[in-house]
């Protein structure tokens, strides 16, 4: 599961202010993949479905962000988000 960019959205607007908060879950999901690595996919699929809204808030609070880029600034944001897709693939 990705938790670039938006992981480190959510972990500041939930209280994570320090490096040792990201050393913390960082451990806790090596211990998991290293003890129940088979079973992620089984656990992953018991949460219910509102759950996965939760990456969801991440994204409004990036697309918050625009409303205070102006000028050079926001045309950057702009030809990034239209052209990152493309050259992923």
């Amino acid at each position: 599961m990705c938790h670039g960019a938006g992981g480190l959205t959510a972990h500041y607007r939930m209280g994570a202010r320090t490096a040792g908060m990201n050393m913390l879950l960082g451990g806790c999901l090596i211990a998991l993949a290293l003890f129940f690595g088979t079973q992620i996919p089984v656990l992953l699929g018991l949460l219910p479905v509102w759950f996965w809204r939760v990456p969801g808030y991440a994204g409004l609070r990036h697309a918050l962000l625009a409303l205070d880029l102006r000028g050079t600034a926001l045309t950057i944001a702009v030809l990034t988000g239209a052209l990152g897709p493309r050259w992923g693939t």
